[in-house]
């Protein structure tokens, strides 16, 4: 595996102070963080002919000053002579450093969609009422389409009844009316993130059959309430959202591309065959497993603790914990098995009546795995039973999760040279280039990416860290897909 020995020049820029002599941005999948720019410039010739006290206070006091005059933003160009990209963000943690002669000046920039995580969406609890939807969004398919339908319904409720709700004061509703009119700008990228979601899913297309009311109204009732329980923080939100619908909130890093402000994908992406890229490898380290001494085996799906029926008859105590309603894989290879709910917005375990049939085949306990997925494959084909598509997605739910478990612990870590064109959040089929040829390595989910540049004379330097999760070998199979 050869190293490149090719010297990177890039030219960096920043739109408020010229150039940039150091650079490091990072970005990872997950709301935990958004990316980040860690920018370091000096100021030659400032007319500091010694760093004395007052020089240093003086800095300091225009830079905290400067704190509370408003967003303080900047954009970064950078250009690694095949690619130019701009990034954009907020200015913090400005830094000072006074020599003889020149100011040495350091920030970090975090991404302009940060600004989602002031969304305040707490404050439309109350007044208004939760109302069903007679109609189903459009773009139904996505979690993201019925996000977007229920907080849009819900401002509009509290903006309808806020004046006249007589249980809270006047103080409290001009409170409020200033928290929703700083939700504007965080609305407006919120919007941006699930316009531009790719987190479909079969199951949520039967929404428009009319069996599915009370299917409907279980997952709209969920997406309320992660909404209304909010109270700041709205990345703790984003997070509460990937977890209920197995999506996962996926930065964007420049301004300029597809999704600027980043979007939701569903974990069966994480997989999906993606782009070869034929690289000059600087370095590598790889882990192929997880922590556990025993791999995962099987993952079984159960509903929620409570008395659950058939045919309208109690079939446990209430607070029993149900039968598995879905395993996956179908036969069990070898590893531990794994037992988990399935999400609360899945009412899996319970006969909901004549509009919602149970979703478990019939003599479901005394059918073996193969038998049990014949049943499950017939109740799937009746289009108009809602049972089978809740079977349908509790399945796709244990898939998921199995897969995860398997192989998110598998990791590589790659060094190239710079190269701003990666895309987090894609699956990538990665090749070393050798002097005979390509030699396929893996494939992998792109899930955290380093810049990093130091133009400072005499030391430059230029590359990319990549971070691949989901990594598959060239030659292994995860058993059971």
């Amino acid at each position: 595996m050869p190293g490149s020995t090719e010297v990177i020049k890039p030219t960096v820029t920043s739109a408020q102070s010229g150039h940039v002599d150091n650079l490091v941005l990072y970005a990872m999948v997950g709301a935990d963080q958004f990316p980040t720019a860690e920018v370091k410039y000096h100021i030659v010739g400032s007319g500091i002919s010694k760093a004395v006290p007052s020089d240093i206070s003086g800095k300091m006091a225009a830079s905290q000053n400067g704190i509370y005059k408003g967003l303080q933003q900047d954009q970064i160009t950078i250009n690694d002579g095949k690619t130019e990209k701009t990034f954009a963000g907020y200015l913090v943690n400005g830094a000072y450093t006074i020599a003889t002669g020149n100011i040495g000046y350091s920030h970090t920039m975090i991404h302009s969609s940060s600004i989602v995580d002031m969304f305040q969406t707490g404050i439309y609890s109350s007044p208004g009422t939760y109302r069903a939807f007679s109609e189903t969004p459009s773009g139904s398919t996505k979690y993201s389409s019925w996000m977007k339908a229920v907080i849009d319904d819900t401002i509009q409720q509290w903006q309808a009844s806020v004046d006249s709700d007589t249980n809270s004061s006047n103080d409290t509703k001009a409170y409020t009316k200033k928290i929703h009119g700083e939700n504007a700008e965080p609305i407006k990228v919120w919007d941006a993130i699930l316009s531009a979601s790719e987190d479909e899913n079969s199951y949520l297309g039967s929404m428009d059959d009319s069996k599915n009311v009370i299917l409907k109204n279980s997952l709209i009732s969920t997406i309320k309430n992660i909404y209304t329980q909010s109270m700041g923080n709205f990345t703790s939100s984003i997070k509460t959202f990937g977890a209920q619908f197995q999506t996962v909130y996926v930065p964007t890093m420049f301004s300029d591309d597809a999704a600027p402000n980043g979007k939701f994908i569903g974990y069966a992406q994480m997989i999906t065959p993606g782009e070869t890229k034929v690289l000059n490898i600087r370095g590598m380290s790889v882990k192929t497993g997880i922590s556990q001494i025993i791999p995962i085996g099987q993952v079984a799906v159960h509903g929620t603790p409570a008395e659950y029926y058939r045919d309208g008859i109690p079939k446990g105590a209430p607070g029993a914990v149900p039968p598995e309603i879905a395993v996956f894989p179908s036969k069990s290879v070898a590893g531990r098995s794994v037992r988990t709910m399935a999400p609360s917005w899945l009412p899996v375990s319970l006969d909901m009546g004549s509009e919602t049939p149970t979703v478990m085949p019939e003599n479901f306990d005394k059918l073996d795995g193969s038998a049990f997925l014949q049943a499950v494959a017939a109740l799937i084909a009746d289009k108009n039973d809602a049972k089978g598509n809740v079977q349908k997605a509790v399945v796709e739910w244990a898939k998921n999760m199995y897969v995860d478990l398997a192989i998110s612990g598998a990791v590589a870590e790659l060094s190239i040279k710079l190269d701003i064109s990666w895309e987090l959040g894609k699956t990538y089929k990665v090749e070393s280039q050798s002097d005979s040829g390509s030699v396929p390595l893996f494939e992998g989910f792109l899930s955290a990416v380093t810049h990093s540049i130091n133009s400072t004379p005499g030391s430059p330097a230029a590359s990319t860290q990549l971070l691949f999760t989901h990594v598959r070998a060239v030659g292994f199979t995860l058993p059971g897909l």
